[in-house]
């Protein structure tokens, strides 16, 4: 290859267009500009590839091509597109690992003509593998990292909240109190229900107060928790009267607590899983579903080895609502995530056979209170069975 010529990469869009991407991403310069391949269905597409791969200075075109599935006139057009790029003197690579199937055959048979080198990225692996012969050291050697966020962005997704950072108060004692609740999850499982539904009480009313009934005041457990909350300074207790301290106090009660540990433990695994390329904490999204627009989020998401790994925290019982959350778990993987993507149910109360069934069945991870204190090595386990390194 030419290495005083640019580097320009081909690939054809489809419905799970990450792996057009993450070659892309933190390539030091290699690779300089792109031309995506699609009809005219797929702009959108191109649009938002367009803007994340902006930010790393990779210039972007888009080339259109038929939508109609007829190979005679795909292979006439690419001729066309690989005869007028040739002019320019550029180092060519393709990128095979996306497009529709008569499209992708279509074009390797064409790109083959000019000599140009193709790789795939490997579906599980997420190594890049070269079908050519091509130059030592080859001319891209690994895929960048993308970011929850700009996968989202991939898939189409409209992010209205990306935060790293945890809107709590007093960051440190927070999590030591949250540490020890998941430590006794399952002695004190009666009284996460009696919290939540207080601090959901003070949600609906749009008040920091709340009165405790007198058998509530009798639970010995959830006692020991107002007793906790208090020394941190969260909640005060007049009576029979709580008043937390502010809304922070009242959304880590309501069940923020358990995602604080989920997305603090996944942290601390950075440092030995090196593959953890993004950790995100309660990311709010759009996505469009025909006509309408439908909010999603996300409690915790990661990449892993540039595949999703979603995670939903539940405080609450799963006895009327386990279908509608794993369901939600399953079509938020299959519509945002890709072939790839695992999601995991991290809940405080055991759920019922037929939702342990259905879980099994939907391929979804259910953490229940009895692992929570064993959490940081069932993530690690999670995230080495799945991450395929």
């Amino acid at each position: 290859m030419n290495k005083a010529a640019i580097d320009t990469h081909i690939g054809l869009i489809d419905k799970e267009s990450v792996r057009l991407v993450t070659p892309l991403l933190q390539q030091n310069n290699e690779i300089s500009e792109a031309y995506f391949l699609g009809d005219n269905s797929q702009i959108q597409t191109f649009q938002r590839i367009k803007k994340i791969l902006s930010t790393r200075n990779v210039m972007c075109y888009f080339h259109e091509i038929t939508s109609e599935p007829a190979p005679h006139e795909l292979v006439h057009n690419l001729r066309d597109f690989c005869t007028e790029l040739n002019k320019k003197k550029r180092n060519i690579l393709f990128n095979a690992s996306c497009g529709l199937r008569f499209r992708l055959l279509s074009a390797y048979e064409v790109f083959k003509e000019f000599d140009w080198p193709t790789f795939v990225l490997e579906l599980e692996t997420n190594e890049i593998c070269w079908m050519s012969e091509v130059t030592t050291p080859p001319p891209l050697k690994r895929s960048g990292k993308i970011s929850v966020s700009e996968w989202l962005t991939v898939f189409g997704a409209e992010v209205h909240n990306d935060t790293q950072l945890l809107p709590i108060k007093e960051e440190h004692q927070t999590l030591e109190l949250a540490h020890k609740w998941a430590t006794n999850a399952n002695h004190l499982t009666q009284a996460f229900s009696v919290l939540n539904y207080l601090a959901t009480s003070c949600r609906k009313s749009g008040s920091l107060d709340v009165e405790l009934s007198e058998k509530q005041l009798g639970y010995a457990e959830l006692r020991e928790v107002l007793d906790q909350l208090t020394q941190h300074k969260l909640i005060k207790m007049n009576g029979p009267l709580l008043t937390f301290t502010d809304e922070h106090s009242r959304a880590f009660c309501n069940g923020q607590w358990l995602t604080d540990y989920v997305f603090y433990t996944l942290e601390s695994l950075k440092e030995d899983i090196s593959c953890i390329n993004d950790i995100a904490y309660n990311v709010s999204f759009n996505r469009r579903i025909g006509d309408m627009v439908v909010k999603n989020k996300f409690d915790v998401a990661s990449i892993v080895n540039n595949k999703l790994f979603i995670i939903e925290c539940k405080t609450k019982s799963m006895k009327d609502a386990g279908d509608d959350t794993l369901y939600k778990l399953d079509s938020l993987r299959e519509f945002i995530g890709g072939v790839q993507s695992k999601s995991m149910l991290i809940t405080l109360k055991s759920l019922r056979s037929s939702d342990v069934t259905r879980s099994q069945d939907l391929g979804v991870t259910v953490i229940g209170p009895e692992l929570l204190p064993h959490l940081k090595k069932v993530l690690q386990e999670w995230i080495h069975t799945n991450k395929y390194i």
